[in-house]
């Protein structure tokens, strides 16, 4: 703990006004009220975005397209298989634009995003598997039982600043059995399905991860470390602010400084751990934007929507996009 709180001190002492109005506005949305470290639900967002145009963003798809070019074929061996097997739309101008925004337009950091993922995606699936759609029916047919134990999903509404909400439950029903791979596989598909669903990945999307009854043992350090890894470095959109929501007398209390220790900076700055009794954690969310009408009902929330089927509805969506 000291080393920890040390650490925290110290980053906060060398914190910018600048980096501090985006991180609140990150944890906050587009109500941050800045001065007073608080969410006020108007007026509308001041820090809006200047869009490029079409022909800009075109013009930067192809200008990454050439810097993927210029990295040698012996450090994107599982970016090149890719492209041989998969199906067109994986290297699309859309899904590149995504990396692209994910980087803030930068190209090279873009580039090299899109190669790491490539390789993650051939750790986490295999040589057979990582070419195949992610999808129930594609390459994640062997890992539908893991999908239906481990609460992990998107929820159906968005937060207030409509940012996409990723919810999950460490300690699910039935996945005690489950292996780091299984757990990381699940991770994936969930990201997937966001990205498909997300229509403006500028924004990037909030974690809510449900407490209630989990303990030490519940944790998967593995699978969280790549998680981490899978955020930073790798998927084509980012988590701006991360919820932790759990009781006062949770041992996840303990490991606290573990947590925090994983996450770089930026994401440890913009992760909060709601340790406050059940009764309470829907009023602290809402100050951050996120309501009952958006969360489950396991949580106290509105939202009458089970793992089976948000599972059900993606496999919906993917038959239709079949057909």
């Amino acid at each position: 703990w000291p080393t920890c709180l040390e650490q925290v001190a110290q980053e906060r002492a060398s914190m910018t006004e600048a980096e501090r109005a985006e991180i609140l506005a990150d944890m906050f949305g587009k109500f941050c009220n800045v001065e007073s470290e608080t969410a006020v639900h108007s007026p509308p967002d001041k820090r809006a975005r200047k869009e490029l145009d079409a022909e800009s963003v075109a013009f930067l798809v192809q200008y990454m397209r050439g810097e993927l070019a210029k990295i040698p074929d012996n450090q994107k061996q599982a970016l090149l298989e890719a492209q041989a097997k998969c199906d067109a739309k994986e290297f699309c101008d859309k899904r590149l634009e995504r990396f692209l925004r994910c980087e803030g337009m930068n190209v090279k950091l873009a580039a090299d995003r899109f190669v790491h993922y490539w390789e993650a995606r051939l750790d986490v699936f295999g040589s057979d598997k990582y070419t195949l759609p992610i999808t129930l029916g594609g390459a994640m047919k062997d890992d539908i039982c893991a999908l239906e134990a481990i609460e992990y999903r998107v929820l159906p509404q968005t937060d207030l600043s409509g940012r996409q909400i990723l919810y999950s439950v460490p300690h699910s029903r039935g996945g005690k059995g489950l292996t780091t791979q299984n757990l990381v596989r699940v991770f994936w598909y969930s990201a997937e399905a966001m990205s498909q669903e997300n229509t403006d990945v500028n924004q990037g999307y909030v974690q809510v991860i449900w407490n209630k009854d989990s303990t030490v043992c519940d944790f998967n350090f593995q699978s969280y470390h790549r998680l981490m890894y899978f955020q930073r470095s790798c998927w084509p959109l980012k988590v701006v602010a991360t919820h932790v929501c759990c009781s006062p007398q949770s041992s996840l209390s303990i490991i606290k400084p573990i947590l925090f220790a994983l996450l770089t900076k930026k994401s440890r700055w913009r992760s909060i751990m709601h340790d406050v009794p059940e009764n309470k954690i829907i009023a602290i969310l809402a100050q951050y934007g996120i309501l009952a009408c958006m969360l489950p009902t396991e949580m106290g929330g509105t939202v009458e929507q089970s793992q089976s089927e948000w599972l059900e509805q993606r496999r919906a969506v993917e038959m239709e996009e079949i057909s």
